[in-house]
C-alpha cells in the first residue's frame, strides 16, 4: 500500500469524503472494504467497478460518501490482494461540525444609544450590562 497516504482523515459533516487505498501490484488488486463495527464487507470490487452499501460507496481502490454524517466516522480497512499475495490499510474518519456563533440575547443599538447617557438613562444602561455579564459568565 502507499505509505505516504493519510490514516486520519476530517471531513466537515454534509460535505462529501473518500478514503483512497492505492496498491501498486501487478497484476491489479483486487479491494475489498469493511468498517469496524460493521459486519461483512462494504464492497468488493475490481477495475473501476462500483458497489454502494448505505451510504458510504465502493469504487475499486476508493470508498467516501456523498454527505458525511456522524454515523460515517469510525474505522475503514481496505485489503488488496492480487495472486502474489495480500495488504491491508486501516483508516480513521472523523466526521466533525462547522463552529457556528450567535449572540444571545441579539444585541440592539439605538441611535442614541452612541453618544453620551443623558441624566438618568446611566442607570438603565447599567442594569442592561450587569445582565449582559451575568449572561455570559
Amino acid at each position: 500500500m502507499e505509505a505516504d497516504l493519510p490514516r486520519m482523515l476530517e471531513v466537515v459533516e454534509g460535505l462529501s469524503f473518500t478514503i483512497p487505498c492505492l496498491a501498486r501490484a501487478h497484476p491489479p488488486p483486487h479491494y475489498s472494504w469493511s468498517r469496524d463495527g460493521v459486519g461483512g464487507e462494504l464492497g468488493s470490487v475490481g477495475g473501476g467497478v462500483g458497489v454502494s452499501a448505505g451510504r458510504v460507496w465502493v469504487r475499486g481502490a476508493v470508498a467516501g460518501g456523498a454527505r458525511a454524517g456522524p454515523n460515517d466516522a469510525g474505522g475503514y480497512t481496505c485489503v488488496a490482494a492480487n495472486g502474489a499475495g495480500t495488504d491491508t490499510a486501516h483508516f480513521t474518519l472523523a466526521v466533525v461540525q462547522e463552529i457556528q456563533v450567535s449572540a444571545h440575547p441579539p444585541v440592539q443599538v439605538s441611535s442614541g444609544a452612541l453618544g453620551p447617557p443623558e441624566r438618568g438613562q446611566g442607570r438603565q444602561f447599567g442594569r442592561f450590562f450587569s445582565f449582559l455579564v451575568f449572561f455570559f459568565f
